[in-house]
């Protein structure tokens, strides 16, 4: 019976890959004898009869092209499969069906009914089924696990729960069980069911903080140092010659702020008050577009990239670490090249004009997030004159933030698991991240830098990309509703449509104990936001034009609005930009990317820790 049904699958995939097969092709190539063609017939006839095939004159097979199709599957932790064809549609393989398909391939799958033509489903249709009948190319060429000692044959599991499957190691190597590796795909056998893999790389022990993260970053294909062809003989620290055509803002008292762990440092503050109540906040940004010359490889390879990558104890810049950790960076004591953006703000905390140019600055201080809350209850003794900034800069952001309010901007913290790593980089703690002022202070500063960036973008039709925050679906509101429903909470009269809904639902959440609990749910409901090339608006922060400015270090999105602000800006001629769509889509696809790999890093990490 077995035998049979091997023999069925084998004859389908040959008539789906060759339309209009003959029977003496198909004994040919599937080596059948004389004495077993009634098998094939038999076969033949059960694939008629099925819909599967359609027989035609001649003595030729063709599949019934209504029911089958071509996609590449993905699949779920469940080991659920989900397959898009070309027209948009959504197939869904259960468990049991995928044949040897991983998570990835390019398959064919047989249908429970012909795909419907167009490119959307409607709304009311129900769901499409179907089953892999053949994997047409392999969308995984090598499988990140830990190898398994299985009844004295070392075995790979696969790391990533999406990626189902029997895989045996072909070596004589003897390796440790729970040592983490990547193998190379050989083949597949069909007779044993399982795959046969050859092991090229070996990571170390699979407890450590640093395997893990290099498991992850090859599950997504991700390399971490720079192609030898990138050039960097040019980049040297800033001089005289770099400071032409510059303003000199040298004697601003200037300070950053950032994590203790941080190195590359992208912005800056500085604030001056004027006598009629009015201040002027300066928010410098790294130049990096002074080294990163359009059509480079450098700035293809920052391009590719689109963002750094940042995880539990390490990270992949964006940028050689030459740049974003050195030459780039806003360094105390070290004159810097930047790109300031400069705002006048009235006594309510408005922003009644800004301006952005080229400037040169120094550093007084390089500040950390608790510093500056240690500072502000007075458990930390700075110089006089960078207390008086940090609470000059704490008066404008209560104003900023009062303002945000009042036009509707989400305000919420939630906190982060934060763990912590002995010196063998081994998980031995999971702190949780305290809401300190420090990190609404900064917050503040380049949210206003970023809208007013924005804003003369869109005045001046600059081809910049866009930061665009949808409203969320409605059906995501429904079940939030639900969901608060069942812990007690009134939500009817929070129009969750408008962001003042929003905050009150907020405002209300604040005042019942363990609503962080609740919050992960209510920021699920909340749409992703993204990079688009036209302003779209930003539903969180209740504006209707925002860009990304402020990094141009770590994101590519600032780092190609500050060229096209400083063409501008120096009376160059800036026009539309041919592709700027797509690489807008590009950028928002690795930002994704690079939070799915944090992810990722934090739940193996803490994962065995909390069991």
């Amino acid at each position: 019976m077995k035998k049979n049904s091997d023999l069925r699958q084998r004859i389908l995939e040959l008539i789906i890959s060759q339309p209009d097969i003959r029977v003496s092709t198909l004994a040919r190539q599937l080596a059948i004898p004389k004495r077993e063609k009634r098998a094939l017939r038999g076969c033949l006839k059960s694939l008629v009869l099925s819909g599967e095939v359609v027989a035609l004159r001649g003595g030729r097979y063709r599949p019934a092209k209504k029911r089958t199709a071509r996609g590449v599957i993905a699949v779920n932790r469940k080991g659920e499969g989900f397959v898009t064809l070309p027209n948009g549609e959504l197939v869904n393989i259960p468990r049991g069906a995928l044949d040897s398909a991983l998570n990835g391939d390019t398959v064919a799958v047989l249908l429970d009914r012909p795909p419907r033509k167009g490119k959307r489903r409607a709304k009311r249709e129900e769901p499409k089924y179907g089953k892999v009948v053949k994997v047409i190319e392999r969308g995984n060429k090598r499988v990140i696990g830990y190898v398994k000692n299985i009844r004295g044959k070392l075995a790979l599991i696969p790391s990533n729960s999406r990626i189902k499957g029997i895989f045996d190691i072909v070596s004589n190597e003897d390796i440790p069980q729970g040592t983490a590796v990547a193998a190379t795909i050989l083949s597949y056998d069909e007779k044993r069911n399982l795959f046969l893999v050859e092991v090229d790389e070996n990571f170390g022990p699979a407890d450590d903080s640093a395997t893990i993260a290099t498991m992850v970053l090859a599950e997504h294909e991700i390399e971490r140092e720079f192609p030898k062809n990138i050039d960097l003989s040019q980049c040297h620290e800033p001089g005289e010659d770099d400071f032409a055509g510059r303003k000199d803002l040298r004697g601003l008292l200037t300070v950053t702020i950032d994590g203790a762990e941080a190195h590359d440092f992208d912005d800056a503050l500085s604030l001056e008050t004027g006598a009629d109540g009015q201040v002027t906040l300066y928010a410098h940004i790294a130049d990096v577009t002074h080294y990163v010359k359009p059509g480079s490889r450098l700035d293809d390879e920052a391009r590719e990239r689109a963002t750094s990558i940042y995880y539990p104890g390490g990270a992949v810049p964006m940028l050689p670490r030459e740049l974003s950790s050195n030459i780039c960076s806003l360094l105390p004591d070290k004159e810097r090249l930047s790109l300031t953006c400069e705002m006048v703000l009235n006594n309510e905390g408005k922003i009644v004009r800004s301006r952005v140019y080229p400037a040169v600055i120094e550093s007084d201080d390089r500040l950390t997030y608790v510093e500056v809350e240690e500072a502000f209850n007075g458990a930390l003794d700075l110089p006089p004159e960078v207390i008086d900034l940090l609470f000059k800069l704490r008066r404008v952001v209560e104003l900023r933030r009062q303002k945000r309010k009042e036009r509707g901007g989400l305000i919420m913290f939630l906190p982060e698991a934060l763990p912590v790593l002995d010196e063998n980089g081994r998980l031995v703690d999971i702190a949780k991240q305290e809401p300190l002022y420090s990190y609404q202070l900064v917050e503040e500063c380049m949210l206003a830098a970023n809208e007013s960036v924005a804003v003369l973008a869109e005045k001046e039709d600059l081809p910049i990309m866009f930061r665009h925050h949808p409203p969320p679906d409605d059906k995501k509101i429904v079940d939030l509703r639900r969901l608060l429903d069942t812990f007690g909470i009134e939500a009817d009269d929070c129009k969750l449509s408008t962001p003042p809904g929003w905050q009150k639902l907020l405002e209300r959440l604040t005042g019942i104990e363990g609503h962080e609990a609740l919050l992960p749910f209510v920021i699920r409901t909340q749409m992703r936001a993204s990079y688009a090339d036209i302003p779209s608006g930003h539903f969180g922060l209740a504006l209707k034009l925002y860009c990304h400015f402020t990094s141009p270090i770590r994101r590519y999105p600032d780092l190609w609005t500050h060229r096209i602000i400083k063409a501008f800006v120096k009376g160059k001629k800036v026009g539309a930009y041919e592709g700027l769509e797509s690489w807008a889509d590009h950028c928002s696809t690795r930002e994704q990317r690079a939070e799915s790999i944090d992810r990722e890093v934090l739940r193996r990490l803490t994962v065995p820790f909390v069991e």
